[in-house]
């Protein structure tokens, strides 16, 4: 298919010029190319930042997750060892009363 674009009064007689040098076409296609890089930049900035958003969260959250068993091993450990010394003490109380 051939498109043409009508110029000028010439064009009113039955004469046209092909497509490619009508620069009211040449305006549409390039601010169609420019409007479809925009978004195509758009989209790709928009997806790193949001990969970049949720691995920081992932991060955060697993950090948090990781600290949050450590301290609460860390505080059981510390009970049991008190436990364990009370025990003791308890039991060497009992031998020195016998």
């Amino acid at each position: 298919m051939l498109i043409f674009c009508l110029r000028g009064p010439s064009d009113l007689q039955g004469f046209a010029v092909p497509v490619i040098d009508c620069p009211v076409v040449e305006l549409a296609v390039a601010a169609a190319v420019e409007l479809a890089v925009a978004a195509a930049v758009e989209l790709a900035v928009a997806a790193a930042v949001e990969l970049a958003v949720a691995a920081a969260v992932e991060l955060a959250v697993a950090a948090a997750v990781e600290l949050a068993v450590a301290a609460a091993v860390e505080l059981g450990e510390a009970v049991i060892s008190e436990l364990v010394v009370v025990r003791l003490m308890m039991y060497c109380f009992y031998l020195i009363e016998q």
